[in-house]
């Protein structure tokens, strides 16, 4: 899920106090293609000059996406919330190195814990101004396994 505000003013009836109103894109589907998907999103608005912030949910270790962006594209925040994603930087180099990064299908207590964390930053993220754009990268296998509860996610959104 993306959320992406409009520099535009759109007034929507009932509603004229409201300087501008964001986008929601909710990018879902079997297999590969979603993180990519918002990941194109995130280097079109790099490209527009727009700030963007990405939090992984789920996720730990040194993904490629999470390589290649703090190398080279350094204007984009990301940050993960996977219980393996608080090791030291020299640990999670060798990780990836060695082709063991993890990603958690059946998350445990900890990883309830990282997903609650993420959504508290990602609050804070969309409420603060400062980025144009926030991606929440698995947000939807959150929601899916009841680790977040949907009226809190609709609840952001509005």
């Amino acid at each position: 899920m993306a959320v992406t505000n409009i520099r535009k003013k759109i007034v929507v009836q009932g509603d004229d106090d409201r300087e501008h109103l964001g986008l929601v894109h909710v990018i879902t589907g079997d297999g590969k293609g979603k993180t990519t998907s918002s990941l194109g999103l995130a280097l079109r608005a790099v490209g527009a000059n727009l700030q963007v912030c990405i939090i992984q949910f789920l996720k730990s270790g040194i993904t490629g996406e999470l390589f290649a962006i703090e190398k080279y594209l350094p204007s984009i925040h990301i940050i993960q919330y996977g219980v393996d994603a608080i090791r030291e930087r020299q640990q999670k180099l060798d990780q990836f190195a060695e082709k063991t990064s993890k990603f958690t299908f059946n998350p445990d207590e900890e990883e309830k814990d990282a997903a609650r964390q993420g959504f508290e930053y990602a609050k804070k993220a969309i409420s603060s101004g400062e980025y144009d754009m926030v991606i929440l990268d698995e947000f939807n296998v959150v929601l899916k396994k009841g680790l977040i509860p949907v009226s809190e996610a609709l609840e952001l959104m509005k």
